[in-house]
């Protein structure tokens, strides 16, 4: 039978990914079953929200020391998408999916690089 598990991971803070690190070292998921990321972090949601990269980076990190890879490939493989701008009212969260390699399927297509002159432009 085909499954897909996703997990709810509470946080602190932008940063805060000490419950995936536990369920990785206790043996409850693999880090090779994580297939993307969906969350909220605090911060404004604007161009000075950095909270997204900060998350973004630490995660990476993180699957970068349990898969003995580089964190600058893995981000390429994983999609992370996160949404900014809770303005500290909204509890911050992760939703992890994760690949059992029988049940999920993520495509990953990235747009090419836009110039800040681009961004809310029209045209």
């Amino acid at each position: 039978m085909r499954t897909a598990r996703v997990f709810r991971l509470s946080m602190a803070h932008p940063s805060d990914l000490s419950e995936l690190d536990h369920l990785i070292a206790a043996g409850t998921i693999l880090a090779s079953e994580v297939a993307a990321i969906i969350g909220k972090t605090e911060g404004n949601g604007g161009v000075n929200d950095f909270t997204r990269g900060y998350f973004t980076q630490t995660l990476m990190a993180l699957l970068s020391r349990h898969l003995e890879r580089p964190a600058s490939q893995l981000i390429h493989e994983i999609p992370c998408v996160l949404s900014g701008g809770t303005a500290f009212s909204a509890p911050l969260r992760a939703p992890l999916m994760l690949n059992t390699r029988t049940s999920l399927v993520a495509g990953l297509e990235a747009s090419r690089k836009r110039p800040s002159a681009e961004t809310a432009t029209s045209g």
